[in-house]
């Protein structure tokens, strides 16, 4: 049997599945190689002219919005009968379904609560753009590994997806009780389960009222109180909010690009280095962990692109061991944060805070688990140096003043000091103090080593925990 060609550039390779009017296959784009899901309609519709104009209306919704845990189309066309198509990230991984089968009908809270935030979280993105899912299903989910060790969950497009400008019954409330029976399902192994502990089983009874000013009025504050009952997990969805992190009068913000116009006005080469200076392993898996979490996969391949050294930090690499004992060096790890602010931000280091404060918010007890359980935002503050010592092999930490809901702290000493590393750790104090409790933090950096200050300037203020 002869392989099929469509389009002129994408090989079919295998059926995937087929319904009554739809048909989806495993293909390569014959140019660079890349695995795709080609959808087209099956030969009982494929010269229905209402069929082809549904399947184009599903690809201007699929295209009106792009999210990590969305699956992404990437390309649209009609064959050599003039049959139109699709084509999607081929999504590879366990569904939902699977898992839960794997787990015995019944998963723990946290690993459960962890992939239903990411779904949330997709749904917030598709609301936000006017577009409602309407069909959640533990088959539509699918698990993929995250670069850097972990997993995330990721929503497979399906054609049951509307604009809600199309009018009629639709409401993005439906898809926010469709995500509360899925939780439950996975918790409890049925639709209707009772939910432990009470904190989240309130949550959820919350999520399904339908009037926004007694439950929650959007998929966004559904995500910020359900990650308050996961463990691991709390605060977490705060920062990422769409209304956090670049205001516009955001103290921090203006900080960075201060020195980022500081550090273009500087004339000549950059200082040679004074030694050798190394970021911990831990430290640099959990960056690049919050990277590919914010890039997603098309983005992150770019990163590859102009960074292929990444690849070796990775635990797949082999190199763990080794790279344990030497350490990530810091220029290589200053490209890496460079390339992913150049490709996911605007290249004005604002995007570097919210990558550390998301590293400390997952990461902060991988890194310290020396840190006193139920410590304090105070003890945060008391114990940064030894924090630091903990993340990075140069330089050393200080806390030069400390008083109630505030700090000054600051970095001498870098043989190697980095503009980049400074904005991530601006963001990783912020989350840390998040992490032990703080309700609202401000950070402001005054200075950096790397522009020729004495030392990194950090000055902290928080409101203790309520």
């Amino acid at each position: 049997m002869s392989e099929r060609i469509v389009g002129g550039k994408y090989r079919i390779i295998e059926l995937l599945r087929e319904s009554e009017r739809m048909v989806s296959y495993r293909a390569e784009h014959l140019g660079i190689q890349r695995t795709v899901e080609l959808r087209t309609l099956t030969p009982d519709y494929a010269t229905d002219g209402q069929q082809a104009s549904m399947l184009q209306r599903e690809a201007r919704i699929a295209g009106s919005v792009t999210h990590p845990n969305l699956q992404s189309i990437v390309d649209t066309g009609n064959d050599e009968s003039g049959i139109p198509f699709l084509v999607y990230e081929h999504v590879q991984g366990e569904t939902l379904a699977d898992r839960l089968k794997a787990r015995g009908g019944v998963m723990s809270l946290e690993e459960a609560g962890h992939l239903m935030l990411d779904v949330v979280d997709a749904l917030g993105a598709m609301h936000r753009a006017g577009v409602v899912h309407r069909k959640l299903s533990l088959t539509g989910v699918f698990l993929t590994h995250v670069r850097g060790g972990g997993e995330m969950a990721k929503l497979q497009r399906r054609g049951d997806s509307a604009f809600l400008s199309e009018g009629g019954t639709l409401d993005p409330h439906d898809d926010i009780e469709q995500a509360v029976t899925l939780f439950r399902t996975l918790l409890s192994g049925a639709p209707g389960g009772t939910v432990v502990p009470a904190a989240l089983e309130a949550v959820l009874q919350r999520a399904i009222l339908a009037d926004p000013r007694r439950g929650f009025p959007d998929a966004d504050a559904f995500r910020i109180a359900l990650a308050q009952t996961i463990p691991g997990e709390a605060q977490l969805a705060i920062e990422n909010a769409p209304t956090r992190g670049r205001l516009a009068g955001d103290s921090l913000t203006d900080d960075l690009r201060r020195l980022q116009k500081r550090q273009s006005l500087v004339v000549g080469p950059p200082a040679a280095p004074l030694g050798v200076a190394t970021l911990e392993l831990m430290t640099t898996l959990l960056s690049i962990e919050a990277i590919y979490r914010h890039l997603g996969e098309e983005k992150w391949s770019r990163l590859v692109d102009q960074v292929p050294e990444v690849d070796a930090l990775l635990p797949a690499s082999g190199r763990t061991e080794s790279i344990s004992e030497t350490g990530v060096p810091i220029q290589l790890a200053g490209r890496i944060l460079a390339a992913a602010d150049r490709i996911g931000g605007e290249g004005d280091l604002v995007l570097l805070p919210e990558l550390g404060c998301a590293m400390a918010l997952r990461g902060l007890r991988r890194i310290h688990p020396d840190l006193v359980a139920g410590a304090r935002p105070g003890d945060l503050i008391d114990d940064f140096p030894a924090l630091w010592s903990r993340m990075i092999r140069q330089g050393e930490a200080k806390v030069i003043e400390r008083v109630q809901g505030s700090a000054r702290l600051t970095i001498v000493g870098q043989v190697m000091p980095n503009l980049e590393l400074c904005a991530l750790m601006a963001g990783f104090v912020r989350g840390a103090l998040h992490a032990t409790g703080a309700e609202r933090v401000a950070v402001q950096t005054a200075g950096c080593q790397a522009l020729g200050d004495a030392a990194c300037v950090f000055g902290v203020i928080w409101d203790p925990p309520s």
